[in-house]
């Protein structure tokens, strides 16, 4: 329980639930309310805001005991419950608001790792993966899914989560201890300090005679203005493609893909674009809260051929003649992939030798599908239905904007800047999971909240208003105007995109007493689906037309019990870490 001097100016910190470990240098800030009310720090801008968090601790039986639920989510239901939610604002309009580096909590964000997972969610009791019949271990659905997925299971993978800043420190150690061959993709490098880190140490790897290849998005790059980066690799003799497929296949196809493969040994993708919201996230500090997968295994081998496969794709389709012919690369990836198939590591004719066995089928069985839209268009869709057909009580997703929802008619219903797209994969999947919560099946969907909806944006307009602190060199008055109009942007992006993103959670979701919308307190940029928490997908892949229908996209689709173990943590965490979109009513 708090009890120094600064209980005065925080009456919140008082609670019982709350324990207070705050530095003398917390006694000595002051504090104004911020537009939500909450206390703001006098110099906010100039902290770092997942420090401050470390200041206190939620002692979580006592949470759960001070708002009577008999688990942590529970009892933050029931807090939250009792409260209107603004639709202007998108807030609940709580009695009493608290540190503003808790976002909407209320409570401390939590940064350590949980182990008693039973006491945040009655949906995640441990699992008896040995003893459990399910249809994901048949034979008939992973043939199936071969057949939809265009894709194969490979076996005795081994996967690993890297969250946040621990995936951007792998890359950096990866490419620094490269051998042979670097393959690396991203939607875009935006050029600030991170990122130039790494395009230096994929020079260097370069002037040591690795082979170094690399792919962006070309029409995003340069909407964005992210092409310092791309021309500085370029410049240094760096072979680069910039994919420029956005007005094919139905339209803003967008090469989405984030892929980094290693000397052919060791893969890491995910969710994750090369920017400083990504790349130095600590989670809870109001930058991108994302994550990848550190892959070793004859995954790779997939994940090798898919980006070769699209590097040639370009490079005939551009007319790309000063760019390497990848053709023996990819001959020999083909070539690994029939020895891996003889050698009992992949393929239909060792499923039933290693689904039936208890002690193979959740140890690194996967399969890497790759959605490239000249090949396969709408097979990470495909692949997504038939799990969920087949799901029996939980679906766990992350997602970070909802900006869709089902449009019977899409010229007619859709905003303007849709009304010639496709949503026909996202309405299907979008139906077949309202079909799940009509059922009543458990769902948990972890997404965005209030003060980061306008994603990246955000936190970039967020670190400029700390250098223009910082410069001694400006004026007060021309330091007040720039704060003012980056201030102004944030709130413009964050009502932009959190209209709808708001509007749809509310209509499509939190109505159904089975369903419960966490609303995380940094940029929610996962992009997990989480089936029955047996077969787990971690990628590329937004729950957002453009994806589901037409974008160069990713996922790796695992059974795998150790990374399940890990992915179990991760989603209690997030929902600790998140405001759940339950109120009394809606103003």
């Amino acid at each position: 329980m708090a009890t120094n001097a600064l209980a005065l100016q925080i009456p919140f910190i008082d609670r019982d639930y709350i324990i207070d470990h705050s530095s003398e240098n917390r006694a000595t800030y002051s504090y104004k309310k911020d537009e939500y009310g909450r206390l703001e720090n006098t110099k906010w801008f100039e902290l770092d805001w997942h420090l401050l968090q470390d200041d206190y601790q939620t002692n979580y039986k006592a949470y759960i005991n001070e708002y009577s639920g008999t688990t942590f989510n529970e009892a933050k239901i029931n807090y939250y419950s009792q409260f209107n939610f603004s639709n202007e604002m998108r807030h609940h309009l709580v009695d009493e608001y608290p540190l503003k580096e808790w976002g909407f909590l209320n409570h401390s964000p939590i940064r350590k790792k949980l182990n008693n997972l039973s006491l945040f969610s009655k949906d995640y009791n441990k699992i008896d993966y040995n003893n459990l019949v399910h249809p994901y271990f048949t034979i008939d659905f992973q043939n199936r899914m071969d057949e939809v997925s265009k894709s194969q299971l490979s076996f005795g993978n081994k996967i690993k989560v890297l969250e946040n800043s621990h995936s951007y420190k792998k890359k950096i150690d990866l490419i620094q201890n490269a051998k042979s061959e670097i393959l690396m993709s991203s939607l875009s490098f935006v050029c600030d300090s991170s990122v130039k880190t790494l395009i230096n140490e994929l020079i260097k790897a370069h002037h040591r005679d690795v082979k170094v290849y690399v792919m962006d998005d070309k029409m995003m790059s340069k909407a964005l203005g992210h092409n310092e980066c791309p021309n500085k690799l370029k410049k240094n003799g760096v072979q680069i493609i910039r994919a420029n497929d956005f007005w094919n296949h139905n339209g803003r196809t967008v090469y989405h893909h984030k892929k980094l493969v290693v000397d052919g040994k060791i893969a890491i993708i995910g969710g994750q674009n090369q920017l400083n919201a990504d790349n130095l996230s600590q989670d809870t500090d109001f930058k991108n809260k994302d994550i990848d997968v550190l892959i070793e295994g004859p995954i790779v081998t997939d994940i090798a051929i898919g980006f070769l496969k699209d590097w040639q794709y370009f490079r005939k389709k551009i007319f790309l003649v000063n760019r390497a012919d990848l053709s023996s690369e990819l001959n020999y990836y083909k070539a690994r992939l029939k020895w891996e198939k003889d050698n009992n590591l992949r393929g239909q004719d060792h499923y039933h030798e290693v689904l039936k066995n208890k002690e193979t089928r959740m140890k690194g069985v996967c399969r890497f599908i790759q959605q490239s839209p000249y090949e396969h268009q709408t097979n990470i869709g495909d692949a997504y239905l038939l799990a969920l057909n087949n799901i029996d009580k939980y679906l766990g997703i992350m997602d970070p904007i909802r900006s869709d929802t089902y449009y019977k008619s899409v010229l007619k219903d859709a905003p303007l800047i849709e009304k010639f797209d496709t949503f026909k994969v996202f309405n299907k999947l979008h139906n077949k999971i309202k079909d799940l919560q009509e059922r009543g099946v458990s769902l948990d969907f972890i997404t965005t909240g209030t003060d980061m909806t306008g994603n990246e944006i955000i936190d970039i307009n967020n670190e400029e208003i700390k250098k223009l602190i910082l410069n001694k060199k400006i004026s007060d008055k021309a330091l007040i105007k720039k704060i003012k109009k980056r201030l102004k942007s944030i709130k413009k992006w964050n009502d932009y995109f959190g209209e709808a993103h708001f509007e749809n959670l509310i209509n499509d979701y939190s109505a159904f007493n089975n369903t419960r919308v966490w609303l995380h307190i940094s940029f929610l940029h996962s992009k997990v689906f989480y089936f029955d928490r047996i077969l787990a997908s971690i990628g590329s892949y937004n729950f957002q037309h453009n994806a589901t229908d037409h974008s160069y996209e990713n996922t790796l689709l695992c059974l795998d019990k150790e990374l399940n173990k890990e992915l179990d943590e991760v989603f209690i965490r997030d929902m600790a870490n998140s405001v759940p979109l339950k109120f009394n009513k809606l103003e």
